[in-house]
């Protein structure tokens, strides 16, 4: 998939395509402080895992390797899940615009990664065949324009799989920490799409039984107590991610990943994951 890429706006250094719209960190909506130590979470965070697993899942039933030549993770940060699609025979490029995160994805044994923006500039119009935006689009502000501009770049029935935060009413000083525009609605999420030229190929909520104490431990004390507004920080990011039963919330979860796999939806969750493929015409 490199013959896609508009090569000639970009410097190779150490085996990283360093394209020419590499954004001033200072514009980018993430705490940029914070992702080397999410590196080091991503490994171990029970979390972590398990939307991995449900994002692979559904790559490999809406996206089968035979119908396609390869995947462009947008805004794929460390490369934990550009790594493990690769294990699974995907040949992968990785587009990240932040210096923290090309330089642990090329740790971590990503072969493909553009230091830069996955825009016009740096892709050939209607050339990518599939792409995935994996908790990304809460990040953009315009989120409207990002998946127009999607949809001009991917190439005739082209796919995306995406996953974003769910439900306004979870909404929690995590949020602000994260520097998230919003969280959506399954229809919400869908309406962005289906708006923007995509149809809907399927679209689920997952994260189901963490809902009940995302609200109660999370989201209801935020709206209760101001104090809580902005107590959020990288360490206590962490800690969440360091539960004791963490192999018992992983196997809890693993049905999520059985009924993805058969297509049937999951009415309810922290989380939704869609996959869409773009409309002709």
């Amino acid at each position: 998939m490199l013959e896609n890429l508009k090569l000639e706006n970009m410097e190779i250094k150490n085996g990283i395509y360093c394209a020419n719209n590499i954004p001033d960190t200072s514009k980018i909506d993430m705490p940029i402080e914070g992702l080397d130590g999410i590196d080091i979470v991503n490994s171990t965070s029970f979390w972590h895992k398990h939307r991995t697993a449900c994002i692979i899942t559904a790559i490999k039933t809406f996206v089968p390797l035979q119908e396609n030549q390869g995947f462009v993770d947008i805004g794929g940060g460390n490369g934990y899940n550009a790594v493990q699609l690769s294990n699974q025979g995907y040949p992968v490029i990785l587009f990240e615009p932040t210096q923290n995160g090309v330089l642990s994805s090329k740790k971590r044994g990503v072969k493909n990664i553009v230091w830069g923006l996955f825009d016009s500039s740096t892709v050939k119009e209607c050339s990518m065949p599939a792409v995935g935006l994996f908790d990304v689009l809460e990040h953009i502000e315009d989120d409207g324009k990002f998946v127009r501009d999607l949809h001009s770049l991917l190439s005739e029935n082209g796919k995306v799989v995406a996953t974003v935060p769910a439900h306004k009413f979870l909404w929690s000083a995590k949020d602000n920490y994260m520097l998230h525009h919003r969280r959506y609605s399954l229809k919400q999420f869908e309406e962005l799409f289906c708006n923007n030229g995509f149809n809907i190929v399927y679209s689920t909520y997952f994260f189901s039984l963490l809902l009940p104490p995302m609200f109660f431990l999370k989201a209801l004390p935020y709206r209760l107590f101001s104090k809580n507004k902005n107590h959020h920080s990288f360490d206590k990011f962490a800690k969440e991610h360091e539960s004791v039963g963490q192999s018992i919330a992983l196997y809890l979860l693993k049905f999520e990943q059985f009924l993805i796999k058969r297509t049937l939806k999951i009415p309810f969750g922290c989380s939704v994951l869609l996959v869409a493929q773009k409309s002709q015409g």
